[in-house]
């Protein structure tokens, strides 16, 4: 029988870690209303297509070009749209609400491949008790939680608008150990649901190379399927739009610094763009694929092509390989692995500064990804049970009399 991909314990602790995080939250949550800017960047493209969807007029959702989200991220903006706050108080109440949803999907991500793996074993040998056993987890939990809430990274999310920087890559983590792990269909559901969020969500394909033996068919068509859910309705209104836009090219990207001329990004360089993304992604997967911390390289990776590769890279798009970053030092010290976990929380420190978010910054996040999959790989080889399409942990053999 194969284990729960993401076990109770591991929510148990996550919803510890974020109740401990929730004065810390609360602060976060007042800097907007502080600033004078209480409502969320983009709440004038996304409130209206989110209320739309919740009023019934889906024909109206993607009408806008400008609207680039996905169901999944309008619906709590069509909320506010409707019974949005009218006071500083009101919104701090919302965006702390909405932090904390964000605070606790993170934590169920970065904590469950933990529960699972080496404190799991470590407890495990020293015979802890259930109670002494999720402890652990709810303290690297608060950890990993504190650091991109005080980093701002997670209400930052909120705040501009797009949750999705955090959503997509925790989903992505989650899909690459359901891949690890033989379950092909789960993967492909969880990469549509990233891209239910925003639609670069798809570039998260690639982890289902993490399996030894992926099933890609199987994959695919579960991905195709929830996609179809999810978009289908309002496609078959025949008024979605979202492929109309076109970026512009902005200074502070690697494309003006490559092709000056360029002023404009259609969606037909976004597809250039993405099979570049993918390509990388999948080499990362199959070359790193033996190695416990794939989960995270492979998002890593695919997220530093993509933001090498961007007409804007606007600040916030730094938010998804940073909250990545956390994760797999969250993991790296947790598992004790003393070189995995130097080099990670150093990658995470260097890119939380906001200085490093800049074109010579993404240099160095370049350079870091490559240093991270090469020592991390070379370092933690993974464990043959890690690559076994239904893994058994010895201690659950039962000797026959």
């Amino acid at each position: 029988m194969q284990r729960a991909l993401v076990p109770a314990r591991a929510v148990h602790a996550a919803a510890l870690a974020a109740l401990l995080l929730v004065p810390v939250v609360v602060v976060a949550s007042y800097a907007p209303v502080w600033t004078g800017q209480p409502e969320p960047a983009d709440l004038a493209y996304f409130g209206p297509a989110g209320a739309a969807i919740l009023r019934g007029a889906w024909s109206e959702v993607f009408r806008d070009p400008a609207v680039q989200a996905g169901p999944l991220e309008l619906l709590p903006f069509g909320v506010l749209e409707l019974v949005g706050p009218s006071t500083g108080a009101g919104w701090v109440v919302a965006h702390a609400v909405g932090n904390l949803a964000l605070v606790l999907g993170y934590l169920v991500a970065v904590l469950a491949p933990l529960a699972r793996g080496p404190l799991r074993r470590r407890a495990a040998r020293s015979g802890a008790t259930s109670p002494s056993r999720m402890r652990p987890l709810v303290y690297v939990g608060a950890a990993a939680g504190a650091l991109v809430v005080l980093g701002e990274d997670l209400p930052w999310a909120v705040s501009s608008g797009h949750p999705a920087q955090v959503a997509v890559p925790a989903l992505w983590v989650v899909a690459a150990h359901a891949a690890r792990r033989g379950h092909s269909t789960t993967t492909g559901v969880l990469v549509a649901l990233s891209a239910a969020w925003e639609p670069w969500g798809v570039l998260g394909a690639p982890v289902i190379f993490c399996a030894a033996r992926p099933d890609l068919v199987r994959a695919a068509c579960a991905g195709a399927v929830t996609v179809a859910l999810t978009y289908g309705p309002f496609v078959a209104t025949g008024s979605f739009r979202m492929f109309e836009l076109a970026w512009p090219v902005t200074g502070m990207s690697a494309v003006h610094a490559v092709l000056p001329d360029l002023e404009e990004f259609p969606w037909s360089l976004r597809l250039l763009q993405a099979v570049v993304v993918l390509g990388v992604g999948v080499a990362v997967a199959r070359l790193g694929r033996r190695s416990v911390y794939a989960a995270w390289l492979v998002p890593l990776a695919v997220l530093t092509t993509r933001l090498l590769l961007d007409p804007v890279m606007w600040q916030y798009y730094w938010i998804a390989p940073q909250v990545v970053l956390v994760a797999l030092a969250a993991f790296a010290v947790a598992s004790r692995h003393r070189a995995a976990a130097v080099v990670s929380v150093g990658a995470a420190l260097v890119v939380e500064s906001p200085g490093a978010r800049t074109l010579p910054g993404l240099a160095v996040l370049l350079v870091l990804t490559v240093l991270c999959a090469v020592l991390l790989h070379v370092r933690a080889p993974a464990p043959r049970e890690e690559h076994d399409r239904v893994p058994v942990p010895r201690e659950e053999h039962v000797p026959v009399p």
